[in-house]
């Protein structure tokens, strides 16, 4: 046997070797993705009736920063939902952290879209008052999260018909409509993220991505809304990149707040605070 056939031999068998020793590790690979696919992605912790939160792993394969989502769900039999304007306490702008302890609010998170000059885009409705018009034009702003008589609603603009709202926010683009997704463009464009959805049972998720990189893309957010366990069927996007912003006040499940923000000041946020008892022994349920 040549010296040149010997070192090929023994370089044909350490190939082999490592194969072995790789190849069950490489086989493994699928099968614990799939394992973490039927692997519930969140949990619900309660927080006080009416109130829980989680904090949602998205899909994003095998990476070294794994995206993240905090929900907030609310019901509306126990909490109320306000849009607050930075201008009612006489700031052109501000953050959601500043205007939920205006009013002793729980939760508060960004609304609208605004334009160069720091003013919001859409309708405004706030304490059943029109402070704002719809905006009727483009493809961002085609949606309506509002309050009437106690109960949520998201729908497209054109479909908004309730004079008598008691809370309105424009925002868009719609993410579900009816639990299906909506087609939208850029889906896989990562930024931060923010928005409301509604479930069947009509409670109030609010969501925002928990870091600025990775950030998340509408397809995976989109997703996330379509988890059966979420029971979403309608959601609809904030403001995000640099203006997403999710504030939480501190309570039985968390030693201090939490506040999540782009950086952005932002012109309206929409506030949840708890009701009155007064106000949850008054209250009635709507129909469509």
């Amino acid at each position: 046997m040549t010296r040149s056939l010997h070192v090929a031999l023994r370089s044909a068998l350490l190939l082999v070797a490592l194969s072995l020793v790789l190849l069950p590790w490489y086989i493994r690979l699928p099968k614990r993705a799939e394992a973490s696919s039927a692997t519930p992605r969140f949990y619900w912790t309660p927080v006080e009736t009416g109130f829980s939160m989680a904090r949602y792993e998205l899909g994003q394969g095998i990476k070294l920063i794994k995206s993240e989502v905090l929900l907030l769900k609310f019901s509306p039999k126990y909490f109320i939902f306000q849009a607050l304007s930075a201008r009612d306490y006489g700031q052109h702008r501000t953050d959601v952290r500043t205007l939920t302890k205006k009013v002793g609010g729980v939760s508060g998170i960004n609304a609208h879209f605004f334009d160069d000059k720091g003013d919001p885009l859409g309708l405004l409705v706030a304490g059943g008052e029109r402070k704002q018009g719809m905006h009727n034009g483009g493809r961002l702003l085609t949606g309506v999260f509002y309050i009437y008589k106690n109960k949520p609603f998201i729908v497209h603009r054109s479909s908004f018909e309730r004079q008598q709202a008691e809370t309105a926010v424009q925002s868009g683009p719609r993410l579900l409509a009816d639990g299906k997704p909506l087609k939208l463009s850029n889906v896989d464009a990562s930024s931060r993220r923010s928005g409301i959805a509604i479930t069947k049972s009509g409670e109030v998720i609010l969501f925002a991505t928990m870091l600025r990189f990775p950030g998340a893309s509408f397809a995976q957010i989109q997703e996330m809304l379509m988890d059966p366990a979420l029971e979403v069927t309608d959601a609809l996007n904030f403001d995000g990149g640099g203006s997403s912003q999710l504030f939480v006040e501190k309570n039985l499940r968390l030693a201090d707040e939490t506040f999540i923000s782009g950086g952005d000041a932002v012109p309206v946020g929409l506030i949840v605070s708890r009701k009155t008892r007064e106000k949850r022994a008054g209250q009635t349920t709507p129909s469509r």
